[in-house]
């Protein structure tokens, strides 16, 4: 016997499940749009996609294996044109999992045509880039949960620190009670 072996390490692009759903419940054209998004028939480069009906709703189901070659922006506007194409509309779409953040800076820039966009002009990224305090996250995360000073005081929950920007991004720290 010997005490040889090995270790493989393999790592990828992030994946994006993403599906996006059409005002119709006709899979067979979902499935006809797939077939023309997705890299294996000719399409996008980096997309995988498949048709199938979702809740009687007619779904594009999605993988992007690579963003920064094929956008989510770029992949749902040429879903957009192909159901055009059949007189049907995108209803909406949805993420399946995690996203990295860059992927929907990028789509968003490209749809508002932002010129000269610069990604630390988002101030959560400069905001931690710069070592804001642990409760500075604490006071992000409670703002990103939908949970605002404005909402019906809690009685049950502390008093919490809530930030102020003053200047270019000096913070002061106002103390607020939910009570």
């Amino acid at each position: 016997m010997s005490g040889a072996g090995a270790t493989v390490i393999g790592a990828r692009q992030p994946l994006i499940a993403f599906n996006v759903y059409l005002t119709t419940d006709d899979v067979s054209i979902a499935n006809k749009i797939a077939r023309v998004i997705r890299n294996s028939s000719g399409g996008l480069r980096f997309v995988k996609s498949m048709g199938v009906l979702v809740e009687g709703r007619a779904q594009v189901s999605m993988n992007l294996t690579n963003f920064h070659k094929t956008s989510m922006a770029r992949v749902v506007e040429m879903i957009r044109r192909e159901a055009q194409r059949y007189g049907v509309q995108v209803h909406h779409s949805e993420l399946v999992g995690l996203v990295p953040s860059e992927a929907l800076v990028d789509a968003a820039v490209w749809y508002m045509q932002m010129d000269q966009f610069e990604p630390d002009q988002i101030l959560e990224s400069k905001l931690f880039e710069k070592g804001a305090p642990s409760r500075m996250n604490h006071c992000l995360w409670m703002l990103n949960s939908s949970w605002m000073p404005w909402h019906p005081p809690n009685p049950h929950r502390a008093a919490v620190p809530l930030p102020l920007m003053v200047g270019r991004w000096r913070l002061h720290w106002l103390p607020w009670s939910a009570g």
